[in-house]
């Protein structure tokens, strides 16, 4: 039998500005994943196509996949799944 523990409840209205993000728009092809809300400080194309934007720490902040149609299977859906943790 496996062992559940209540989550904690929080107002996810007050922690939405620290969400991580996923937004892809059609007109420019571009998919950005952002991690952080901080400024960003820098950014390298890492590989043509992939934009890498860090903060003043050197943290990444965000990723652009540019022509996100030709790079992505299917840019304009999401599946997410956090993987439980197993003690």
């Amino acid at each position: 039998m496996i062992e559940t523990k209540p989550i904690p409840e929080f107002d996810l209205t007050e922690h939405a500005k620290d969400q991580m993000k996923v937004k892809y728009d059609k007109y420019t092809d571009i998919l950005t994943i952002i991690f952080s809300n901080n400024p960003t400080e820098e950014s390298d194309e890492d590989k043509p196509g992939t934009i890498l934007d860090y903060d003043d720490s050197g943290n990444l902040v965000s990723m652009e996949i540019l022509d996100a149609s030709k790079r992505v299977i299917a840019p304009s859906q999401v599946d997410y799944e956090v993987i439980p943790v197993m003690s």
